[in-house]
């Protein structure tokens, strides 16, 4: 045998041969996989795929690249990460190291871990985004064009406009879930300079992706950077732009970055003069903002550099449904008490990095003041109660205002019960369902939830002019709520009224209540038709939901239900106690995981259980989760997958009218804003 083999990487992965990857012969035959490529092509080009990410790219300090695996042998394995990387996800999904993989042999200090499915991808994203200091994302995916991998999206703390699809709502609102979610990701620009004497001169330009708001700030502050830290913490900070030049010292303004947790980014220096000249900067500004002319305001010529950054590394200017949505926000550093990190640490304002999964240190919100107070129902609320936590206010006016709307609530015990439970329970974020609203693929869903929204605000007008809230009516600090709330809330309904009766008069309420987004079918001939056939599916599921429950001897709708997500379609589900009739009706089908394990352990792929696990009524099971066992028999699944197919079919007509549905909702975004400023004028 010849010293040396090279291996090409195969048709099924392309890479140009230039960058076919070169390995000694020894550590070829001790590869897994290259042992079982000769009698599988598909191990070839897994075996061809590692081969060649491990050559590929040099490892970057927190940075986490995920791979696409488009000819991987496992199709759900969307994604996999390398090296530090695996371990790192491996850690965290996992728990252990239980999941790391080596086909180059545990000798070669190569690991790999796979990211399987979007739940799973989200779990990560969430994670090294919004929890973990400092950390970026990279997706990387072969381009057929240029022979070789190249990033196709990118995210960092400030910056997550390319993923937020990818992390997938946990309460069908919003991105509530996590602690760092309570903070909008805000991204700044700045340009210091140190003078001669010791004293630093900053204009900063900082980015509010969330609400679309955009700021500007320019000071002088002392050796310590101490004004910088402060605004830095009240702007709620999440990744700082700083040029890479030699004006100033960039250890300085490192150590206040990473004392605040605070991602930092060295950009060059075109990067800020790319269009020098401030007319272009304010040409952008005026666009984005929708006025036909924009001036700057009086700062200085680094601000309008700083804007230039800021617009150029978040790709503002090209994202759809930026042109138009920005507003200018005005922030005076002297109106909030000033905090630096050590104060914000000594007083354990917020929580610190939370521990691995399922670690006993993820409850470390409770030992933080921001931790013990949030007890909002909305993350709109918690974001708001972070914002209040960051600028502390100084003017007594203000101080005074916001403790009697606080005493008005606290000695109204009933009705705050009554808000809370019944009034802000299930409630959407506003700001950022008016976002994806603005976007290019936004759907019919973003404008049922904004209704829903709406409709929440009417219930709360009618149970205040109601009896619902008398114990509010009769307190002394009543007039404060009416001032600061009550009265801009009526304004706000009153001009969104036509936006309520178009989704009213348009909405098909019924497919709603099985989760479905549609309008009515009497706009259209081909929709009644669709409609029609759909209610006789239904229709005909009924009779074989009542025969399978005659069968387990189950109570329909209480042991028994039929139910329908996205996943599964329509499916029975019964409780893991009665997983011994299924057994009964189906010996051969694969038995239910225990009671006390997780979803994510028991959870099965869709289909699972059709062929050894069939028994012989056909009755096969879906997954076994701790809200119970989902199964289908033949007919069913024969039914929802007409069903499916139907539903696709409706959407498809429905394409047109749902586009007009999202314009004009679209024409009611100011008032949405408004809506969504409400709690932090408050």
């Amino acid at each position: 045998m010849a010293p040396s083999a090279i291996i090409m990487l195969s048709a099924a992965t392309p890479v140009s041969s230039k960058m076919a990857c070169l390995l000694s012969a020894k550590e070829a035959a001790s590869s897994p996989l290259s042992k079982a490529s000769g009698a599988n092509p598909a191990f070839q080009a897994e075996f061809n795929f590692f081969n060649y990410m491990k050559h590929a790219l040099e490892p970057v300090d927190r940075c986490l690249r995920l791979y696409e695996r488009a000819n991987a042998i496992n199709d759900n394995a969307a994604y996999v990460v390398f090296n530090e990387n695996a371990v790192e996800v491996s850690k965290f999904l996992f728990a252990s190291a239980s999941a790391l993989q080596y086909p180059f042999g545990a000798e070669s200090n190569a690991p790999i871990c796979a990211v399987n499915g979007a739940n799973h991808l989200s779990q990560v994203l969430r994670e090294f985004l919004l929890e973990r200091d400092g950390w970026r994302v990279e997706f990387w995916a072969w381009d057929g064009l240029r022979k070789a991998f190249r990033c196709t999206k990118r995210a960092s703390p400030g910056n997550i406009e390319a993923v937020e699809s990818l992390m997938l709502e946990q309460d069908g609102m919003d991105l509530s879930g996590s602690s760092a979610a309570s903070v909008n990701p805000v991204i700044a620009a700045a340009w210091p300079v140190l003078g001669e004497g010791g004293e630093w001169s900053f204009a900063l330009a900082w980015c509010d992706l969330t609400c679309f708001s955009l700021g500007l700030l320019s000071f002088v502050d002392n050796s310590l950077l101490t004004t910088f830290e402060s605004a830095l913490i009240q702007l709620g900070v999440r990744e700082l732009l700083v040029p890479n030049n030699n004006l100033y010292d960039v250890g300085k303004v490192r150590q206040v970055t990473e004392a605040s947790s605070i991602a930092l980014q060295q950009m060059k220096a075109g990067e800020y003069f790319g269009a020098e000249e401030s007319g272009s900067v304010e040409g952008d500004l005026a666009r984005l903002t929708g006025l036909e002319r924009f001036k700057l305001p009086e700062l200085s010529a680094a601000a309008a550099k700083c804007v230039r950054c800021l617009l150029t590394y978040g790709s503002i200017m090209h994202a759809d449904g930026n042109i138009g949505s920005f507003r200018m926000v005005q922030h005076n550093l002297s109106e909030y008490v000033r905090l630096d990190e050590a104060a914000l640490s000594s007083l354990s304002m917020f929580p610190k990095q939370r521990g691995p999964a399922n670690s006993a240190i993820n409850n470390v919100r409770s030992f933080s003041l921001f931790g013990l107070l949030d007890q909002c129902k909305t993350s709109a609320g918690s974001r708001t109660l972070n914002q209040w936590l960051r600028q502390p206010l100084q003017t007594r006016a203000v101080i005074e205002n916001r403790l009697d709307l606080v005493e008005l609530w606290m000695e109204c015990g009933q009705s705050r019960q009554r808000m809370r439970e019944v009034v802000l329970r299930g409630v959407g974020d506003v700001s950022r369902l008016i976002k994806k609203v603005l976007r290019a693929r936004s759907s019919l869903q973003e404008v049922v939830q904004l209704y829903q929204v709406v409709a929440k605000l009417h219930q709360v007008l009618q149970d205040v002019d109601g009896d619902a809230f008398a114990e509010l009516k009769g307190h002394g600090r009543y007039g404060v709520l009416e001032r600061a709330l009550l009265g801009p809330l009526r304004q706000l309904t009153a001009q969104l009224n036509p936006f309520v009766q178009m989704i009213e008069e348009t909405l098909d309420f019924e497919a709603l209540a099985r989760n479905e987004f549609c309008v009515r079918s009497d706009f259209d001939a081909q929709l009644q038709a669709l409609s029609r056939e759909k209610q006789a599916l239904l229709a005909a599921m009924d009779p074989e939901f009542q025969r399978v429950c005659r069968e387990m001897r189950l109570e329909p709708g209480k042991k028994c239900k039929l139910e329908t997500n996205a996943m599964y379609g329509h499916y029975l589900r019964i409780s893991r106690l009665d997983a011994g009739r299924l057994a009964a009706l189906a010996p051969g089908r694969k038995r239910a995981a225990p009671a006390d394990s997780s979803e994510a352990d028991t959870e099965q792929s869709e289909g699972e259980g059709e062929g050894e696990d069939a028994g012989a009524k056909g009755y096969a099971e879906l997954a076994a989760i701790r809200s119970g066992i989902f199964f289908v028999t033949p007919r069913l699944r024969e039914l929802s997958n007409r069903y499916a197919g139907l539903g696709e079919a409706y959407a498809e007509v429905q394409g047109t009218l749902v586009q007009a549905l999202i314009g004009t909702t679209q024409q009611y975004r100011a008032a949405f804003d408004a809506a969504g400023a409400l709690d932090r004028k408050s």
